[in-house]
């Protein structure tokens, strides 16, 4: 409904702040939301890889806080008609003023949180196939040892095996509870 009435307007700066503050206030609350459940998470895992990962998580939700509050700033000065920041600046660097909080923190959040939920996710398969490899090459290395010990026939005595043990292992003690 704004964006009809900002269009309607003909692009009234005062209407098209308010639209984008109703997204980024929303965008800002989620971030906040995604960042409290990051942390929480990140310490009761076992697995201190899951925890690395979570808290990369989170530092991505950190510069996406950064984004949210630039934008909101920027959006503030416009709809009351400040104009701090110029709406047509370009970025040259990705480290000069407007760009990093325009460019480069937003780039930073989605990099951070892609890795940091993604990296679980495929660190396991690869591995438990680094596991089976292992093992298979094992089972390899061991062959010629199961097939000389499947092969061996091996002949027990059970009367020397009996000669060998202590004298008072064999008879047998009267229980204390026989009639």
């Amino acid at each position: 409904m704004l964006f009809t009435y900002e269009q309607m307007t003909h692009r009234s700066p005062q209407v098209y702040a308010l639209y984008l503050l109703l997204f980024i206030s929303y965008l800002g609350f989620a971030i906040v939301d995604f960042l409290v459940q990051a942390v929480s998470h990140s310490r009761s895992p076992r697995r201190s890889s899951v925890r690395i990962r979570l808290r990369m998580a989170a530092a991505g939700c950190a510069f996406a806080l950064v984004y949210a509050v630039s934008k909101l700033t920027v959006l503030i000065s416009l709809g009351l008609g400040f104009h701090l920041v110029s709406d047509h600046s370009e970025c040259s660097s990705l480290v000069s003023t407007p760009c990093v909080f325009s460019v480069t923190s937003p780039a930073l959040a989605v990099l951070l949180i892609c890795i940091g939920l993604t990296l679980p996710a495929v660190v396991y398969p690869v591995s438990q196939a680094r596991r089976r490899r292992w093992e298979a090459q094992s089972f390899e290395a061991l062959d010629s040892s199961r097939k000389w010990a499947s092969g061996a026939r091996l002949r027990f005595d059970l009367r020397s095996a009996r000669l060998l043990a202590p004298p008072d292992c064999w008879r047998s003690k009267p229980s204390s509870g026989a009639v």
